[in-house]
């Protein structure tokens, strides 16, 4: 543990947000994955109007038929007016504007958004142009990790008989929320990477490469109301009585506000794509980089956890590629039934980001406040 914190210094997860290495390099347990892409399509770029950090993009570079049937449904629905059409020059502007509406009603305008979220309508997923007569819905987030430290949490809740199983909870609600919307590490993930690490450093002594045994950061050291969370998280029934005891009302305000995220994020219902979709997303992801989390959540910034996403978010930098988005849909754009499931989700997903941002704003200022940095 401790020769993993001297290869990774703990600063880097102090400041809240991975950066990337200045160093670039490949990386010993790096896939073979393809040269460095870019994830827009160089021609027709529509970037839309940003809300504070959340950006959009429509985009359509085989001319404006893919744009027509979604323009249709908008319209069937009262989501494409009039208004809509007020200075447009053509169909994918018309549809860029429609889309830019629910959006902007969704996100508000007093909300901050901590992750650079992009969304994205496209017909191009990655470097590889499609033959195919399909459009990419694409949710991506593209700043360095955001880290959420839960310590402040746990000892602004020192007084609490419930403390504990608030803060398992507390862990599930927003781990679970996260994960419908990006990459996310936590004790499952540290666990994966270091049974992944052993497995390969014992594979590497077996064959002569490696000679010296390093040390590992031990996920079953991790504080136990996140190792055991699913056991220890409050039942349904003793949520609402467990978060009312809280004391400090800001607190309590938010544990609420966590609790309603997660149950909000359960109806993000993002359509299945076809098989042939399926394929095509695949061979795109082929020549992608690893899946670069933009959470991390732990105890503290010394745990198991915190060492292990330091690690990952390290080799994903140096290994030089661009990573995956969590949330990419594939459908054709006739598919009337799946771009209307998409349509429902969106709100919804960008309500859930807003609150995360929250999330993140919230153990920043804790942290602060209790002048963490100086301990």
């Amino acid at each position: 543990m401790h020769g993993l914190r001297r290869r990774f210094p703990r600063s880097r997860i102090c400041d809240r947000r991975v950066q990337p290495s200045s160093k670039r390099q490949t990386s010993s347990t790096s896939r073979k994955l393809g040269a460095s892409h870019r994830l827009i399509a160089p021609s027709h770029t529509f970037t839309l109007p940003s809300l504070d950090g959340v950006k959009h993009r429509f985009e359509v570079s085989y001319g404006v038929d893919a744009a027509l049937p979604p323009a249709r449904m908008l319209i069937d629905k009262g989501l494409l007016v009039g208004k809509h059409f007020g200075m447009a020059g053509s169909t994918i502007e018309v549809l860029r504007n429609a889309l830019t509406e629910i959006v902007m009603n969704a996100s508000g305008s007093d909300q901050r958004d901590e992750f650079d979220v992009e969304i994205q309508l496209t017909d191009q997923f990655g470097d590889r142009r499609t033959s195919e007569d399909c459009l990419f819905f694409v949710w991506n987030c593209r700043k360095g990790t955001e880290y959420i430290p839960l310590r402040p949490v746990f000892d602004a809740l020192k007084q609490d008989p419930d403390r504990e199983r608030l803060m398992a909870s507390l862990y599930h609600w927003i781990y679970r929320a996260s994960s419908k919307l990006c990459w996310i590490f936590g004790f499952d993930e540290a666990s994966w990477t270091c049974t992944e690490r052993r497995a390969w450093y014992e594979e590497s002594r077996e064959s002569g490469e490696e000679d010296g045994a390093p040390e590992f950061a031990d996920p079953s050291t991790v504080v136990r109301y996140i190792r055991d969370a699913k056991q220890l998280r409050l039942k349904e029934y003793e949520i609402d009585g467990a978060i009312a005891s809280i004391r400090k009302p800001a607190l309590r305000d938010a544990f609420q506000k966590a609790h309603n995220t997660y149950v909000l994020s359960h109806q993000i219902r993002l359509p299945d794509m076809t098989k042939e979709c399926q394929e095509i997303v695949g061979e795109a992801e082929y020549y992608m980089g690893e899946d670069l989390p933009a959470i991390g959540i732990s105890h503290w910034s010394d745990d198991a956890i915190a060492a292990w996403l330091d690690d990952v978010c390290q080799e994903i930098f140096n290994s030089g590629v661009e990573g995956r988005p969590r949330v990419v849909r594939c459908f054709r754009p006739n598919d009337s039934a799946r771009f209307s499931q998409i349509l429902t989700a969106l709100p919804k997903m960008v309500h859930v980001s807003l609150a995360l941002s929250e999330w993140v704003r919230t153990v920043r200022e804790m942290g602060n406040a209790g002048h963490y940095s100086d301990r």
